[in-house]
């Protein structure tokens, strides 16, 4: 013990060596709570906050989700010019186009189901199928099973235009989906499935706003 070698034994110097053995004591005392606090504390640490490796994996993940949503909405962004494009070259409006597109994947119509795909109300709907009419983009036509009803149709020859100018469009996009797996294509699907009912769901909830306002 280092006490020895400095006052020998406790006959000799009885007082100081009480006097310095109690200070050792308590040194050893302190550098055992000093240990019991620090375990406690990293005890604590490990149950209560995130480890660095944690910490960087959550920052990674964070980084990660805020690139897919700024590439969803560089996408739109990329897709409202190409169909301003292609609107242009047509000689018509952007929602003219929308409203094409709509009759080419879902066939047939009426004025008001036309409306509701293109979010425009009835009046408008009206003018904008009198201006697909002068494009010969689609017309109106008698619903054979409801003579009272109408139908706005699209027109082939016009379809056939519209392929001539996103073939390129469309062999390209092929090819693209095709470097991907059938799994990521499913994933690929569902995200973007979700992704839409997403954004039909928050658009449903502003026009319903909206609506009410007026």
């Amino acid at each position: 013990m280092w006490l020895g070698h400095q006052l020998g034994d406790r006959s000799s110097h009885p007082e100081a060596y009480d006097k310095l053995l109690a200070g050792e004591q308590a040194s050893q005392k302190e550098a055992v709570h000093a240990e019991q606090a620090n375990t406690l504390f990293i005890r604590h640490f490990d149950d209560q906050y995130i480890q660095p490796e944690a910490i960087m994996q959550d920052v990674e993940r964070k980084a990660l989700e805020r690139d897919v949503l700024a590439k969803l909405r560089a996408l739109s962004a990329a897709d409202g010019r190409l169909n301003a494009a292609v609107a242009a070259v047509l000689g018509i409006h952007p929602t003219d186009l929308e409203a094409g597109d709509a009759l080419g994947r879902r066939g047939p119509m009426t004025i008001g189901e036309l409306a509701r795909q293109v979010r425009l109300s009835p009046g408008a709907a009206t003018a904008l199928v009198d201006r697909l009419e002068r494009a010969r983009l689609a017309r109106r036509k008698a619903d054979p099973a409801s003579r009272r009803r109408v139908l706005v149709t699209p027109l082939r020859q016009t379809a056939a235009r519209v392929a001539a100018i996103v073939r390129p469009i469309t062999r390209d996009a092929q090819a693209l989906v095709a470097g991907y797996s059938d799994r990521d294509l499913e994933l690929i699907t569902e995200f973007l499935t979700r992704a839409a009912m997403l954004l039909e769901k928050h658009g449903d909830e502003i026009e319903a706003r909206l609506t009410k306002q007026d």
